[in-house]
């Protein structure tokens, strides 16, 4: 792979969408001139910002959901700036045949493939089967709730991806839980075991499957990818309504 085109166009398309809601490119490769690097500089700051902004807002089921993307958006910048290159893409509209959607948290484009993350920014204890349609959450004060199994969850956005897409590549699902919480007990029958994780362990996650496995996309491939993923994200608020209250509708059954 040509890693210097790699480099100059994700550059390119970081400049072009890193504006743009719910979507970020970053890339650890530096070009000559080292605009790359003052790109990514910039980047950080704004996702800084963004995180100052929710804090002052409060505590939320919305903004705790999105404080966990903003961390998980944080391991990618980490990432690429040891040189992982990559592009990132939150919040994604995923059409289906029935005319809903399917919400994807975060999509990490990469030559390795796309990791698809289900991010679960909770607390206290979490008790699973990965067999199980719900899982339970125990807080300390002793109140439990349950929640719709995230690998289940997080199997039905890769499966939507894959018909949306239409393109033979490689994908990581990954179910990534706070470090507040401790996955007290979870059953995992698969081999290979399905990824679920804390926060803490994302980054090592992909650069261990990074070390595994071949280039399976290249440069300009990983831009057409996350520029179709990027569309994805800019839905109008009335769908983003209604994709809320069906979810709400599912949990209410």
């Amino acid at each position: 792979m040509d890693k210097e085109f790699i480099s100059v166009s994700v550059s390119i398309l970081a400049f072009i969408i890193l504006s743009g809601v719910g979507f970020a490119v970053i890339s650890a490769l530096r070009t000559r001139s080292g605009s790359l690097s003052s790109e990514l500089e910039l980047l950080r700051s704004e996702t800084k910002a963004r995180r100052r902004r929710k804090a002052a807002r409060g505590a939320t089921p919305e903004t705790r959901g999105e404080a966990g993307e903003d961390e998980i958006a944080g391991v990618f910048e980490r990432l690429a700036e040891k040189g992982f290159v990559g592009a990132t893409a939150r919040n994604v509209y995923v059409p289906k045949e029935d005319g809903t959607y399917s919400e994807i948290d975060v999509i990490f484009v990469t030559p390795k493939g796309l990791f698809v993350v289900e991010s679960k920014n909770y607390s206290g204890w979490i008790f699973g089967r990965e067999s199980d349609l719900f899982w339970t959450q125990k807080l300390p004060s002793g109140q439990s709730s349950q929640f719709y199994n995230p690998i289940k969850q997080n199997g039905g956005h890769v499966r939507f991806l894959k018909q949306y897409l239409n393109v033979p590549l490689r994908i990581f699902p990954v179910v990534v839980f706070s470090d507040h919480c401790e996955l007290k007990k979870l059953e995992l029958e698969s081999s290979p075991k399905p990824a679920v994780i804390h926060l803490r362990e994302l980054y090592y996650f992909i650069v261990n499957k990074w070390g595994l496995f071949p280039d399976s996309l290249t440069g300009e491939q990983v831009i057409n990818v996350a520029g179709r993923l990027e569309e994805l994200t800019r839905v109008s608020e009335e769908t983003k309504q209604a994709h809320v209250e069906r979810v709400a509708g599912l949990k209410g059954r």
